[in-house]
């Protein structure tokens, strides 16, 4: 089972997957985290945690000296729809 986790991984997830595509990568193509963490604009940190997460599924494979290298390409996931202010109203 996959542990879920904090709304920014999830997010940043998605978003990596997206890149993935939009970039056209092949399975066998290198991932650079430093170059996500700048495209994305948030630190390292949490984009070593989303991938740590797609590795756990099976998409990327982590190389000790090497980094992460893209295993098998991921389907596109729908984002979660924010609420809108009219939602966050409680009664």
């Amino acid at each position: 089972m996959i542990e879920t986790g904090t709304a920014l991984q999830e997010s940043l997830v998605e978003r990596i997957i997206e890149v993935i595509h939009a970039d056209g990568l092949k399975p066998g193509s290198r991932i650079k985290e430093s170059a996500l963490a700048r495209s994305l604009s948030v630190s390292r940190t949490p984009v070593r945690a989303a991938l740590e997460r797609l590795e756990k599924e099976g998409v990327v494979s982590h190389s000790p000296n090497r980094g992460m290298t893209l295993v098998n390409l991921p389907e596109r996931r729908e984002r979660a729809a924010q609420p809108s202010n009219e939602d966050d109203v409680l009664v």
